[in-house]
């Protein structure tokens, strides 16, 4: 490592594998690069077990801006003159760790979203998507769409994973269903939107059949994202997702369509389409739309009879509160 030159990250094969296994996107993987990088030319570091304690204490900690970190336990920056040790070990007593069992069990559902970049990508290679009127290049198209599903942070895949299944369990009821995932306030990425949309296939006969049906699937797709922008002008771009419901997959097979707007430059001309075209499709009008935030704990809290104290802290910070806990215990009753 040069002091003032690019950071060299060393890793042999048990380690990269580790590394790949817990931050499996290429946020996730990158943050950690980052921080570790950070951590490191602070000089606050003066001895690690290995490279996977190091990503146990950072899995675990969060700074005060809600963010995995290598801060204090409680989220305070190090001061001046303060150091840390991390002993061997750590990342073994996180993979027990009841909490991060749970992490584990609850981020099934953020492989939804893993599902559906590669459906994606299966079909730009096979050549099967369709893209709205104007887009005359397919494979560019699609990438850019492709490219902000693939950004998204395994923490925020189990969100909209969860959601997805629960849209999915929504088109059983209706023939037409969206949900939409705009960032919070806390959110690190405030320019991107996603949407999921299921739309059936009409019961009676298109001239066109079943790639008239597509085209009008994704003619309604853009306009819902013209309409979330329009809703929330602070967006820089909105990706949307469309599909049949669960209801029909078996009659007509399943096909998924993906939609990118961004950057776009209003005009009272496609505020006019806009308008209509949000009345034809019955979108975001009043009565059919419900906003509610999406919420979640990365760590879900479990029940641990057996550890009396929260999930954070290293080796050090933990015996100091066991050891004050059996302070506590052994004073007599008055």
């Amino acid at each position: 490592m040069a002091p003032d030159g690019a950071f060299i990250h060393v890793l042999d094969d048990a380690t990269l594998d580790i590394l790949l296994g817990e931050l499996d996107t290429i946020s996730d993987f990158t943050a950690y690069l980052t921080k570790k990088e950070a951590f490191i030319r602070s000089s606050r570091l003066v001895f690690a077990g290995g490279e996977e304690d190091l990503l146990a204490y950072y899995m675990k900690t969060m700074n005060a801006a809600g963010q995995h970190d290598f801060s204090k336990p409680d989220g305070a920056s190090f001061g001046e003159g303060e150091h840390i040790t991390f002993e061997p070990g750590l990342y073994a007593d996180v993979r027990r760790h009841p909490q991060y069992i749970a992490k584990r069990q609850a981020d099934r559902t953020s492989y939804l979203w893993d599902n559906l970049i590669n459906a994606f990508t299966q079909t730009v290679m096979d050549g099967t998507s369709l893209v709205p009127d104007g887009q005359s290049t397919e494979v560019a198209y699609l990438e850019r769409g492709l490219r902000h599903m693939a950004l998204v942070s395994r923490f925020h895949r189990r969100i909209m994973g969860d959601g997805i299944a629960g849209a999915l369990q929504k088109s059983l009821e209706h023939e037409r269903f969206s949900r939409s995932f705009v960032p919070g306030p806390t959110d690190p990425n405030q320019e991107t939107a996603f949407f999921f949309m299921t739309i059936a296939v009409p019961s009676f006969q298109l001239p066109g059949g079943y790639d008239q049906y597509r085209q009008m699937r994704v003619s309604m797709l853009e306009a819902y994202g013209y309409a979330l922008l329009e809703k929330h002008p602070k967006l820089r771009r909105v990706v949307g997702i469309a599909r049949e419901p669960l209801s029909r997959e078996a009659d007509t097979g399943l096909s998924e369509d993906l939609m990118i707007l961004e950057d776009v430059v209003w005009n009272d001309e496609l505020k006019r389409k806009l308008t209509e075209r949000k009345k034809i499709f019955n979108i975001m009008t009043e009565g059919n739309l419900t906003e509610r935030p999406a919420q979640g704990n990365e760590f879900p809290d479990v029940l641990m009879r057996s550890t009396p104290y929260p999930f954070r802290g290293n080796r050090k910070e933990r015996r100091r509160r066991m050891a004050q806990a059996r302070r506590k215990a052994s004073k007599p009753k008055r």
